[in-house]
């Protein structure tokens, strides 16, 4: 990596990281482009040559703290062994979001559905897609074991367990007042469900 580059890669950290304590101090919607600026001792007009907007800003602090790594499944000895894999596999990925100020993840979500077609989402699609398609591949080794239901349409399956988190984490950001533990206890009974009910 060129000196060049080396700077313009801890330029575009600095802004991340004033633009991450400027939005969980003061608030997205109250922080400006220009206070970043002051805050990081960067000039304005140097800020837009790395981002376009604030949102994109808060997209790049999201895709930042969103380390993902794959899941480590167990093998199943017993069928019944198949939920709470499963749960520990949703455990996994949500887990890392609490880490990450509700509020933020708020601006986030909000931006997600407001701004389709404005700002490049496609991170958060791949990585949505990635994480369910590594647990559809693991339930086709254990259909094939014969641990769970042979009849079922994986795709359809994993598609339907998809939207359930998706709707029930959209309901805990728009909820202040419910808990991280409380959103994924709700979220695990209704998997289990789906488990219990469909897939086993």
């Amino acid at each position: 990596m060129s000196v060049r580059e080396r700077q313009k890669k801890e330029t575009q950290k600095k802004i991340l990281k004033t633009g991450r304590v400027m939005f969980s101090e003061k608030g997205y919607q109250e922080t400006t482009i220009s206070e970043i600026a002051d805050h990081s001792g960067i000039a304005e007009g140097t800020i837009y040559n790395y981002f376009d907007s604030k949102g994109e800003i808060l997209i790049n602090i999201f895709s930042d703290l969103y380390f993902r790594e794959d899941y480590k499944f167990n093998e199943i000895e017993k069928t019944s062994e198949v939920k709470e894999e499963i749960v520990y596999f949703l455990d996994f990925y949500f887990k890392p979001l609490k880490k990450i100020d509700d509020s933020l993840l708020r601006e986030i979500f909000s931006l997600r559905f407001k701004h389709q077609g404005k700002w490049d989402f496609s991170a958060f699609e791949d990585m949505d897609s990635g994480i369910f398609e590594e647990l559809e591949s693991y339930l086709v080794k254990l259909q094939k074991k014969k641990k769970i239901s042979g009849d079922l349409n994986l795709d359809k399956w994993t598609d339907v367990l998809y939207a359930v988190c998706h709707y029930n984490y959209r309901i805990y950001l728009m909820n202040p007042e419910k808990t991280f533990k409380e959103f994924f206890e709700e979220l695990s009974e209704k998997a289990e469900y789906l488990i219990e009910s469909i897939l086993i």
